[in-house]
């Protein structure tokens, strides 16, 4: 395994974090502010299953 397949987590209080873990406590945020968390949303679509 490369270090680009590593999966590395954000802060658990960041929107980022929220959104990696999948809680739903994410999606209640980024709809709050979805400019900002588009990055998130997009990235995370683009990895794999499982990564």
């Amino acid at each position: 395994m490369s270090d680009e397949d590593e999966m590395f987590y954000a802060p658990h209080d960041s929107l980022e974090g929220l959104l990696q873990r999948g809680r739903g406590l994410g999606a209640l945020r980024a709809a709050q502010d979805p400019a900002a968390a588009a990055p998130y949303v997009y990235g995370r679509s683009r990895r794999p299953c499982g990564t």
